[in-house]
C-alpha cells in the first residue's frame, strides 16, 4: 500500500488501482472518442405514446399530427366569428377561418405579382425616345 499521490487524503491506495488509472496505459482509442451520453429511461425520443398510431411520426403531445389536432388542443379561437365555439388552430383562428384567411392573403400576392410582370413587360417593350 503506498499513501495517496494527490496528498488529498490519508488513505492508501493499492499499486494495483494505480496502475489502472494511469494514463500510459489507457488505450488511445479511449482518449480520442468520447463516450456517448447516457439516455434516461422511458420511451424513445420521438415515439407515439398517446394515441394508437405508433407507426407515425411523433407530432405534439405524445401523438400523431392527426390525433393532436383532433383530441390535442385545448385553446378556442378568439380572432375569429367562430370565437368561443371552435378550436384555436393558427393565428388565433379556427382552421377554417385561418385557410380561408391564408388563401385570400396568396390570391392577393399572385395578382400583384401578375400585375407588377405586365408593367415591366409592357415597359421593356415601349421604346424609351420617339424617332
Amino acid at each position: 500500500m503506498m499513501p495517496c499521490e494527490k496528498k488529498c487524503c490519508d488513505e492508501t491506495t493499492s499499486e494495483a488501482s494505480q496502475a489502472k488509472s494511469s494514463p500510459a496505459d489507457a488505450s488511445p482509442i479511449e482518449n480520442i472518442v468520447p463516450k456517448p451520453p447516457r439516455r434516461k429511461s422511458g420511451p424513445k425520443k420521438g415515439m407515439v405514446t398517446a394515441c394508437q398510431h405508433t407507426d407515425l411520426p411523433l407530432y405534439a403531445l405524445g401523438m400523431c399530427n392527426h390525433c393532436y389536432h383532433k383530441y390535442g388542443r385545448t385553446g378556442m379561437a378568439t380572432h375569429c366569428s367562430h370565437a368561443g365555439n371552435r378550436k384555436v388552430y393558427a393565428k388565433g383562428k379556427c382552421q377554417s377561418c385561418y385557410i380561408n384567411d391564408y388563401n385570400k392573403q396568396k390570391r392577393r400576392e399572385k395578382k400583384l405579382a401578375k400585375k407588377q410582370a405586365e408593367q415591366l413587360a409592357r415597359a421593356l417593350s415601349t421604346p424609351a425616345y420617339a424617332v
